[in-house]
């Protein structure tokens, strides 16, 4: 290894930060090795602090101290258009909207014929006063089905368990 000359030797910035995180990391193996808790998390705590540094009891939170808007302008409030998929009709979705520039409102595009028929509503007769816009198909399983065919799997398992235990018992 060469001489190296430490009269041209110069300030750097970010040694202290290396330091520090290897100063954690030994810190951390220390307490492995039966050092305190408290006395081990206290010197952490200390040394991540004064670097600045994330550790496993710290965090950095940014803040942002420029105002977002000047102190004296009011706040005003807007609505804003909803942009629905194309074909879609705001009112029916919606129910009544606001007036919208005649710009926005161009013509929808056709629709293939498969989307158009998802889009369409339900015959009158499926929907009932009660219900609250939501329809779900009546397509549910009989429970009582489900627990007599888990019941016959159950009783085939014991039966095929209790065969090969048998039958291993047998060649002994």
């Amino acid at each position: 290894m060469a001489d190296q000359d430490l009269t041209e030797a110069r300030p750097a910035r970010g040694i202290e930060k290396l330091w520090a995180r290897n100063k954690i990391a030994s810190l951390e193996e220390s307490r492995v090795r039966g050092f305190g808790t408290a006395y081990v998390d206290s010197q952490v705590l200390d040394v991540a602090l004064a670097h600045h540094l994330t550790s496993r009891l710290t965090s950095l939170v940014a803040v942002d101290v420029a105002p977002g808007r000047p102190v004296k302008e009011t706040l005003t409030s807007a609505q804003v258009p909803v942009n629905l998929p194309d074909g879609w009709d705001a009112d029916a979705f919606l129910g009544e909207t606001p007036a919208h520039d005649e710009q926005h409102a161009a013509a929808p595009a056709p629709m293939p014929a498969g989307i158009q028929l998802a889009l369409l509503k339900g015959p009158e007769a499926a929907v009932a006063p009660e219900d609250s816009g939501v329809v779900l198909p009546q397509t549910a399983t009989s429970s009582r089905r489900l627990f007599a065919l888990g019941v016959l799997f159950l009783v085939i398992a014991a039966g095929l368990m209790l065969r090969k235990r048998t039958a291993s018992e047998g060649t002994r």
